[in-house]
């Protein structure tokens, strides 16, 4: 006996009304009948006198209502019980991103629903410095398409996941056509690239490596680290740049009339550096595992 049918016979009880339940409940008609006439042959006793197309709650009916209804009261405690056992893990977790968070976002929130008296502190970076403390954080995610993992003392570096590399430009571009009839990188050679500034061990950029791998060195029209700025200097057809997948829905919402394509084969690994764990906290090795079920999910 599922308890869907048995909400839906305590909603036929209410109304007395196949057509209106069925409108309530956002069914059919032949689905909810199905339903009761199974119950029904369950219970080996009708719990509804019928007059034609008239419903009646009969005798057994009425008391069976009871006991469904106390049914389905008890398995809503039980399942307020359960949930609050989840509850029970708590603490304050510091998340440091030197990589778009798009697939860490989703994640927090799920996990934040689940674990309601767990706090996040979330810190985004553009650039790293010598003066970061490590030990301030839990979690550090970074992306990098040519660098070993991070290693730091105590610390433990996983691979979360890779993501793509794109070419982002502006129809407008005077390379543009020439460029998407060949996809080949090297015909942007006499164009003007965005780079980063000041990048550290922490971020990575793909621009120099892949440029050069295509025969050219690029030329720099301007140096940022700020996505917007980025996307509106392509947009402009002023330059060209490379984004990774994790910046490609932003960038796109910037500027919805560039186009974006893949890199063959270039693509960021996204790391994930946390304390090794037996130095972990409860609630830092709680979260790491379902951050690495959500991912594999």
């Amino acid at each position: 006996m599922k308890t869907k049918t048995l909400y839906y016979f305590l909603q036929l009880a209410r109304f007395e009304n196949i057509s209106q339940t069925a409108d309530f409940l956002n069914i059919s008609q032949p689905a909810l009948s199905k339903q009761i006439r199974l119950l029904e042959e369950e219970l080996q006793s009708p719990l509804f006198d019928r007059f034609g197309n008239k419903l009646k709650l009969n005798a057994i009916g009425r008391q069976y209502s009871i006991y469904a209804r106390q049914a389905l009261q008890l398995l809503d405690i039980g399942k307020c019980f359960t949930t609050s056992m989840k509850y029970e893990i708590s603490g304050n977790l510091s998340v440091t991103c030197f990589t778009p968070v798009s697939v860490l976002l989703p994640c927090i929130s799920s996990y934040s629903e689940l674990n309601p008296h767990v706090h996040f502190n979330l810190y985004q970076y553009t650039t790293d410095t010598d003066t970061m403390n490590f030990d301030d954080w839990d979690f550090i995610l970074y992306a990098s398409f040519d660098q070993a993992p991070l290693k730091n003392g105590t610390w433990e570096t996983q691979e979360m996941y890779s993501e793509k590399i794109f070419t982002l430009i502006a129809p407008t571009h005077p390379m543009y056509k020439e460029f998407r009839h060949s996809g080949n990188v090297h015909s942007l050679s006499d164009s003007a690239f965005i780079t980063p500034l000041n990048k550290g061990i922490l971020m990575s950029d793909p621009t120099l490596q892949i440029c050069r791998n295509y025969g050219f060195t690029p030329r720099s029209i301007c140096q940022t680290n700020d996505l917007f700025m980025k996307i509106q200097l392509i947009a402009q057809g002023l330059a060209v740049g490379f984004v990774s997948e994790g910046d490609l829905g932003k960038a796109l919402a910037i500027a919805p009339a560039l186009e974006a394509f893949p890199v063959p084969d270039y693509s960021n690994n996204v790391y994930l550096v946390h304390k090794g764990h037996h130095l972990m906290s409860e609630v830092a090795a709680d979260f790491l595992q379902y951050l690495e079920n959500y991912i594999n999910d």
